[in-house]
């Protein structure tokens, strides 16, 4: 997904975080590898985690999520997500 990979760009290559297209803020972390942002994309908001690149299949977070949504719990919608960048783009 675009917002995803635009938004991974930016941070990553260390560029402003505002631009025309995106607004993007770092937000609070906890003691992992994983680091948070708001990104708003128009009327859009998405929460962006990086992380170490991931399995898909294999990780942790997302194999949870999957088993909170199928339980009938609400959790964030998963918009996009590349393991191989450490990236995932939710929708909350």
């Amino acid at each position: 997904m675009k917002v995803l990979q635009d938004a991974h760009r930016i941070i990553t290559r260390e560029e402003p975080l505002e631009s025309k297209e995106y607004e993007i803020k770092k937000l609070a972390g906890d003691a992992s590898l994983r680091r948070y942002y708001r990104v708003h994309s128009g009327a859009d908001s998405y929460v962006l985690m990086l992380t170490e690149p991931f399995a898909e299949e294999k990780y942790d977070f997302l194999l949870v999520r999957a088993h909170l949504e199928k339980s009938g719990v609400p959790v964030p919608k998963l918009v996009a997500c590349e393991g191989s960048k450490g990236a995932m783009l939710l929708e909350d």
